[in-house]
């Protein structure tokens, strides 16, 4: 079971938690038995419903005063993706993903080579993705060869999978244009 909260309701329900328990950020995380709060703050995902109702213990906030927040509960974790518009915009995300990138559970990953392809992956992969997907990627340049883009998300992951790109090695398991995609010609266009 997970909490979610509207857009920034969930930073300041852990802020106002904070303050009314009276402990310093280290203290206040290591009582919600969390390793790194930030995603919480920032967030990047929701609140496990063990951690928020020890939020409510710790921080003595009554439940009127917690639904202020206008929090609501999610059955499952595993239930929670992002809806992504079939438009071509996803659909030459789809196609980069399935000529230079990689999709596990928890991890979205573009390549590109060093020499060539930076640019595009800063002035074009990068802004797709964020325009498709709502969340920025990283780049990792640590490689010789290689750079690439980089989301660690299971919410952006599993959509992405949910549209038709496949969990782990592309050739093992098959990978193709999901059928939605040759729907539209604007589709196939994006797509390659």
């Amino acid at each position: 079971m997970r909490v979610v909260f509207p857009k920034r309701k969930q930073k300041r329900f852990i802020e106002y938690a904070k303050l009314r328990s009276g402990k310093s950020r280290r203290e206040f995380r290591k009582s919600l038995d969390i390793r790194n709060h930030v995603h919480y703050r920032y967030e990047k995902c929701s609140l496990p419903l063990r951690v928020f109702q020890r939020a409510l213990k710790i921080s003595n906030i009554s439940p009127a005063r917690a639904k202020t927040f206008h929090y609501r509960y999610v059955e499952s974790g595993h239930k929670i993706a992002l809806r992504l518009n079939p438009n071509t915009d996803l659909a030459e995300l789809i196609g980069i993903c399935l000529g230079d990138g990689h999709l596990r559970q928890y991890t979205l990953q573009v390549f590109g080579d060093k020499s060539k392809d930076t640019i595009q992956l800063l002035e074009h992969v990068l802004p797709l993705m964020r325009k498709v997907l709502r969340v920025t990627p990283k780049l990792r340049t640590k490689r010789p060869d290689e750079n690439f883009l980089v989301l660690n998300s299971a919410v952006v992951t599993r959509s992405l999978h949910r549209v038709g790109l496949r969990y782990g090695d592309k050739t093992e398991n098959g990978a193709r244009i999901p059928k939605w995609i040759f729907n539209r010609k604007s589709l196939v266009q994006g797509c390659v």
